[in-house]
């Protein structure tokens, strides 16, 4: 049904319909369960944009125009505990505070604060600050920029597939 359809349309039907992680927020980032969640993710995505299964993950993520499901996970959650530090209600605000500053690692909070933090090299403090943009650090902290990026697509694409790909890669852009 969906097979003759282009990249983007396609892309924008799986997300449309694939990319409701409702209550991620409250997962156990550390668990092999997120972990296998994110693998098959991106195998979907290849699946999708009917790319090989050995090609690298970057790709995908920027045909895919978005950060990793991971870090995805991590904003919403470093969002969500920002949102219950700010809390009116003092019960959520003591609750989130001493999930993430007192009882760290016995937490669920704090598990995944600690888990953010070394992911995007910042601290704990850093990632909470509420001036802080999470969109920019997930984006600026992702394990090669942008250039570099486009350079190892240029590289694993048209030369091992073909300038088709690249084709598919101006459009998806």
């Amino acid at each position: 049904m969906f097979g003759k359809l282009d990249c983007v349309t396609k892309m924008k039907l799986f997300k449309a319909y694939c990319c409701s992680c409702y209550g991620c927020e409250l997962w156990d980032l550390s668990n092999i369960a997120v972990q296998t969640l994110c693998a098959t993710w991106r195998k979907a995505l290849r699946r999708v944009c009917n790319l090989p299964p050995t090609c690298h993950t970057e790709i995908v993520n920027l045909l895919n125009k978005n950060v990793p499901l991971f870090d995805d996970i991590c904003k919403r959650l470093l969002r969500f505990i920002q949102s219950c530090m700010t809390c009116d209600n003092r019960v959520v605000n003591f609750i989130a505070r001493h999930g993430v500053f007192y009882s760290r690692m016995l937490s669920v909070a704090g598990r995944n604060i600690q888990l953010c933090s070394d992911r995007f090299k910042l601290s704990v403090s850093k990632l909470i600050d509420l001036k802080c943009n999470l969109h920019v650090i997930v984006c600026m902290f992702g394990k090669l920029d942008c250039v570099t990026k486009m350079k190892l697509f240029k590289a694993y694409c048209c030369s091992f597939y073909g300038c088709e790909l690249w084709d598919l890669w101006e459009q998806c852009v």
